[in-house]
């Protein structure tokens, strides 16, 4: 039984790390505390790995 302790205290701290990620993205997704910081990021990056991303960067016909 004691060798399997630390699986179970493993176990464990996962689930409450996950629980307390959970609880934050639904924190996060409720108050709309970081809406504007990841538009912010998506757009950064849309811009720097999508070629047509920007409006008018490509060359016409």
């Amino acid at each position: 039984m004691t060798a399997f302790l630390p699986l179970l205290l493993l176990a464990g701290g996962l689930l409450v790390v996950l629980a307390c990620l959970a609880w934050l993205a639904r924190y996060v997704r409720r108050r709309g505390a970081a809406g504007a910081g990841i538009g912010a990021a998506m757009a950064a990056y849309d811009e720097a790995f999508r070629v047509t991303a920007r409006a008018g960067s490509a060359p016409g016909p």
